[in-house]
């Protein structure tokens, strides 16, 4: 059987988006065969943030054929924001190939370097995976290469800057500097890459069209087994969103949706809420969720039937998506190519789902082909459609899908992990 090193940054418990991907990749992987080993880290919870306790590396292996390989790392050292050490210390970072702003990434790609160094020398490995971010698993994935000939595959789950899609967008003034610096490092690093994949075909065609490496589109997919036969009945029409808002996405235009939808509808049977659209306890180096977001949707939505929410377990989340009859999706249509993570559970959860607007290459084409729910253009179409799903709820209690539920199946992690087996098998003919 093959042997894979899957080289991870964020994994469960971690509480990302990011953790999911390589998660479904390992345990995927390894059912179809791969001896799979996933080089990630010990975390843990303090205070409301994820760190790295500095301890000995812990070995798991929850599946045969799958062992989590967790690091410790030392604490990154600590930096106020506007010094003048913090400015010097992300400049000496970048011309180091350092380009994340989560501190934790220094010390644990060091602890992942030393691991490497110990443990991994020629024939160890069939082939490495780095998943991208943080950058520095493109260079582990190099240097690992350069020193035992280990072939790498790398995945990215998007770009340092995922405007960079857009033909007409040039980065500007420091984060011309920082372009200019990740893309010198990527082209190296990229170089002798046997084959990468990212989760939509626009970030496909960049990659391709930017270091001349094959690169195939693979999804992170849905977990098919919360994938339920049919609806359960409800005495609630309940809309949902779920998971973290940007100030790019659409989510004007869905609130507006929402505007006139209740403007001819008054039932206080009728629920929406926005769950998880900020966070409670800020974390470094992550986009800030739009407080400003909520605040637009209870200007715009003064009604009681509208609530909004913090983070909460995912398992809770899930729950709520198998228990609303409409999921709504504004989509990233000024960004070809983001397919967000909470997209990829909607698709698992059996609920319709509506999105605004339709985008490029991303959420639009999906739902067309799987039947799992209906993007649409205009504000008018989305109250339209919420308009029709409400009085087919009143007739029969539930949403049944759109669509036969197999049809959404080529879209699970086990299909798309699928996808990937064969792609890294022929990577190492």
């Amino acid at each position: 059987m093959p042997r894979l090193l899957l080289i991870s940054f964020h994994y469960r418990p971690l509480g990302a988006v990011a953790s999911e991907r390589a998660r479904a990749w390992a345990e995927c992987l390894a059912r179809q065969g791969w001896n799979v080993d996933v080089l990630t880290h010990y975390w843990e919870k303090v205070e409301g943030q994820w760190t790295i306790p500095n301890i000995p590396t812990k070995i798991e292996t929850p599946e045969e054929r799958l062992r989590i390989i967790r690091l410790g790392a030392s604490p990154p050292e600590e930096l106020h924001l506007n010094s003048k050490r913090r400015k010097f210390a992300i400049l000496k970072n970048w011309l180091a190939g350092h380009f994340d702003p989560l501190a934790w990434t220094v010390p644990a790609h060091e602890a992942m370097e030393d691991w490497c160094n110990e443990h991994v020398g020629k024939g160890s490995y069939d082939i490495s995976l780095g998943i991208f971010s943080p950058h520095t698993h493109l260079k582990l994935c190099f240097d690992l290469h350069q020193r035992t000939g280990i072939p790498y595959h790398l995945d990215f789950r998007d770009l340092w800057d995922n405007f960079l899609v857009k033909e007409a967008y040039k980065p500007a003034g420091i984060h011309r500097i920082k372009h200019i610096l990740i893309l010198m490092y990527w082209r190296k690093w990229l170089k002798n890459c046997s084959g990468m994949s990212a989760v939509s075909s626009s970030l496909t065609d960049y990659l391709q069209s930017q270091f001349k490496v094959h690169c195939e589109t693979i999804l992170t997919g849905f977990d098919a087994s919360r994938l339920p036969e049919s609806k359960k009945k409800s005495s609630t029409f309940a809309i949902l969103y779920s998971g973290s808002l940007y100030n790019h996405q659409h989510y004007d235009l869905a609130v507006a949706g929402l505007k006139i939808f209740f403007e001819s509808h008054p039932q206080e049977n009728i629920t929406v809420n926005f769950q998880g659209i900020f966070r409670q306890v800020p974390e470094e180096g992550l986009a800030s969720y739009s407080s400003q977001a909520a605040e637009y949707i209870k200007s715009e939505l003064n009604d009681k039937r509208v609530k909004t929410g913090g983070r909460i377990p995912v398992e809770e989340v899930r729950q709520m998506q198998e228990d609303a009859q409409v999921l709504i999706m504004p989509t990233h249509k000024g960004v070809p190519g983001i397919i967000p993570g909470k997209f990829q559970e909607y698709l698992g959860s059996g609920t319709r789902i509506l999105a605004i607007p339709r985008d490029e290459k991303g959420i639009a084409e999906i739902l067309d082909n799987s039947g799992a729910g209906i993007c649409v253009e205009e504000v008018e179409e989305f109250a339209d459609t919420l308009k029709l799903w409400y009085a087919e709820w009143q007739e029969n209690g539930a949403l049944q899908s759109l669509a036969p539920l197999q049809k959404r199946m080529v879209y699970s992690q086990k299909s798309q992990a699928e996808l990937l087996s064969k792609m890294l098998e022929a990577e190492l003919k």
